[in-house]
């Protein structure tokens, strides 16, 4: 089971206190996209650790870090908003943050934080192809993530 990325993209938003706008929705599942994770509960391809996780797969000298397979819906939400709530990921969530940003703003301060290696631009390539109508955004928010167990995860008692 699972949900979908759209769905995951609104429960961080959440989580992390700020209103849902379709350009914040936008650049998270452009994240997620571009990861093409299948690590259950973890669209994002977060290495934090959390309760009860076990390894999707290892990296660095000796396989030391993992990017993890969370247990339920909210232990990847959570460990997602960790990974954001990290000093190292301030400059974006700063521009996450802020009202009335576009997606491609929000997308190529992507590419100056460390979580996929600075530099990354595939999420703003992501955002562009979907705002020139050469990539569909529907399909990709619209994408399964990988999980154990139903999408429990609920907003004013909304999914």
């Amino acid at each position: 089971m699972g949900t979908t990325r759209l769905l995951f993209a609104r429960a961080i938003i959440h989580a992390m206190g700020m209103d849902r706008t379709t350009a914040r929705e936008m650049v998270l599942v452009a994240v997620m996209t571009g990861e093409n994770s299948r690590a259950h509960w973890n669209p994002a391809d977060t290495t934090m650790p959390s309760r009860g996780a076990t390894p999707y797969n290892s990296f660095g000298p000796h396989g030391e870090y993992h990017v993890w397979n969370y247990a339920s819906d909210r232990a990847g939400v959570e460990a997602t908003v960790a990974t954001l709530r990290q000093g190292n990921m301030a400059p974006w969530v700063d521009v996450l943050a802020k009202p009335r940003q576009s997606a491609l703003v929000m997308a190529r301060a992507f590419a100056e934080v460390p979580w996929a290696g600075v530099g990354d631009l595939v999420p703003y390539r992501i955002v562009e192809a979907w705002e020139t109508k050469q990539r569909r955004y529907a399909s990709d928010a619209n994408a399964w993530v990988d999980g154990n167990g139903p999408w429990t995860y609920k907003r004013n008692g909304k999914p």
